[in-house]
């Protein structure tokens, strides 16, 4: 888990201007949110009914989405989709287009996740410098975005020069004939008045996924109040600032109102601010970070980022014995990934939330992934990554003891498999790593089927190697070929560390043979859609990439690419 990315509940937008050079990352298993923790999940209440502290959106989905040759510039990139059609349950959001990171038109190209606050997000790593063009999906051609008129739109354009925040809203679908969504057809003021009736009846309510999907539901008719019927909304919420469903309704309507770069001063930063102030122990107010960190169009304008983070730390203060608020406080601090003194702050709060609250396995879940970021952070040495990866296990192993979801606990394996492997405890990784193979299936897993078929057999192959089996490494290596592919392997590939190992051991049958393998899903041209080009070209330059390799291994060279270091 390396937070290089971030992504979370009521995400990021945690961009700095500019771009940065391509790092040494390259995708690896990974979900738009942890493993059993989809964002509605809300557990436990407080005695106010608030929303409290769901298990914790996963951090890797940006920073897996996007791997670039050395010397490359790259542009972190976030979307950030409303959507006011009706999506059928089940159903997933996709950006897809024209880069690598987009799946290079394949539909299903980049997932993005619903988040607390009812958008959909994601961050992508994108080419630099680079013409990009995009659409919104639900899977597949047939469920692409249509207009508000039920009509076809042209390609989503725009120029990768800076690290920038996409904002889109999707009108109607494809497969979808009515241009008016039948969920949002009702008057505003009535929904809304519905909405928060209904958010107000019980406590087991507000603690269920339910209750979660009414919170995204109350944001998304915010969005659809006129100016008078926001002003009514308003004024109720001057007369009682606890109104937590009137404020999170008011939320939606600015978010709408001041788009893409609100001010710090501005009411939608000040209903932010006031969440936290009036509700510091809900699950909301736990995502506030990623709400008012600057982004792009503002990204000087730190005011009201800091004036939370002075709200959080008074809050503390004042109730120094509640696990919730420092909890809350840490995942507030955390949010601010490019700042060493704000990463200290978050383990110093997460840490007193689970000394108050040792049964909450949510704040030792974000220990180890802090842990996990800096185990593989390029200016440590190697004692120091071993070590940190060592402390990331222990939190992350603490965190599945406390989960009270067993499936949430098996997919955690996958994490626990790579930092136990990082941390040189191979009994644990071994275990974790056949765990995590045994439960998976292409039913549960989806689309990550292919990540974890092949990252799995990856670790547990590494550690046979490291252990002089090496019959039982290539057999390991073979079966992580046969991974089916996924959103992240068709589009940017393996990486190719264990096979060099081999090499070193002079294996060079089972290498081609594991490369012809990843050829099928990595650089099969005929299996792409023959209508998207780029999509043809990017399998084609593939395929042209792993018969220079072979080329190279056959003539007694190992490739010097930096995928396989």
């Amino acid at each position: 888990m390396n937070r290089k990315f971030l992504f979370s509940s009521a995400m990021a937008l945690v961009l700095l201007g500019g771009c940065e050079p391509g790092d040494q990352t390259d995708p690896t298993e990974g979900s738009t949110l942890a493993p059993g923790a989809e964002s509605a999940a809300l557990q436990g209440t407080e005695p106010g009914g608030e929303l409290v502290n769901a298990e914790p959106i996963d951090q890797e989905a940006g920073r897996r989405a996007g791997s670039v040759g050395e010397g490359q510039t790259t542009c972190q990139v976030a979307f950030r989709v409303w959507v006011a059609a009706a999506i059928p349950a089940g159903d997933s959001i996709y950006i897809t287009g024209n880069d690598p990171a987009l799946g290079s038109w394949n539909p299903r190209g980049l997932r993005l996740s619903q988040q607390a606050t009812g958008e959909y997000e994601a961050i992508a790593r994108l080419n630099g410098g680079s013409k990009i063009e995009f659409k919104v999906t639900r899977g597949s051609w047939e469920t692409v975005e249509k207009d508000k008129d039920n009509k076809e739109i042209s390609n989503r354009v725009f120029e990768a020069t800076a690290d920038r925040t996409i904002e889109i809203r999707v009108e109607n679908w494809r497969d979808q004939a009515n241009g008016q969504p039948a969920a949002l057809v009702r008057h505003p003021t009535e929904r809304v008045r519905e909405l928060l009736k209904e958010l107000e009846q019980t406590d087991s309510f507000l603690a269920s996924v339910a209750g979660g999907k009414l919170v995204s539901q109350l944001l998304a008719q915010g969005q659809l109040l006129s100016p008078a019927q926001a002003k009514g909304i308003e004024e109720k919420l001057q007369d009682n600032p606890e109104d937590l469903p009137s404020r999170v309704a008011l939320m939606g309507y600015y978010q709408k109102l001041e788009g893409r770069h609100p001010s710090s001063e501005g009411p939608y930063a000040q209903l932010i601010l006031g969440l936290i102030k009036h509700h510091p122990r809900s699950q909301l107010a736990s995502r506030t970070g990623y709400l008012l960190l600057p982004r792009e169009g503002n990204m000087g304008d730190e005011k009201a980022w800091v004036a939370g983070g002075k709200l959080w730390l008074e809050h503390v203060k004042a109730y120094s014995t509640d696990p919730v608020i420092a909890g809350n406080a840490g995942i507030y601090h955390y949010t601010d990934i490019f700042r060493a003194e704000a990463q200290d702050q978050a383990i110093a709060l997460l840490q007193q939330a689970h000394e108050l609250d040792p049964q909450n396995g949510q704040w030792v879940w974000f220990l180890g992934d802090i842990y996990s970021s800096k185990s593989s952070a390029f200016e440590t040495t190697a004692d120091q990554r071993q070590a940190f990866a060592k402390q990331s296990l222990e939190y992350l192993e603490e965190s599945m003891r406390l989960s009270d979801r067993q499936a949430s606990a098996v997919q955690k394996s996958s994490e626990l498999a790579a930092m136990a492997h990082a941390a040189g405890e191979f009994e644990k990784a071994r275990s974790y790593a056949k765990e995590r193979l045994q439960a998976a299936t292409p039913q549960s897993e989806s689309w990550n089927y292919g990540n974890v078929i092949h990252n799995m057999n990856v670790i547990l192959g590494r550690i046979a190697l490291q252990e002089g089996k090496l019959d039982e490494a290539k057999h390991y290596l073979l079966e992580a070929g046969k991974s089916p592919g996924s959103p992240q392997l068709n589009s940017f590939g393996p990486q190719f560390t264990f096979a060099r190992e081999l090499l070193e051991q002079g294996e060079k049958a089972v290498v081609i043979e594991y490369l012809d393998s990843v050829g099928k899903f990595w650089a099969d041209p005929e299996a792409r859609d023959p209508s998207n080009q780029n999509s043809v070209r990017v399998a084609q330059e593939h395929a042209q990439l792993l018969a220079k390799w072979k080329k190279e291994i056959l003539e007694g060279t190992i490739p010097q690419d930096r995928k396989w270091r």
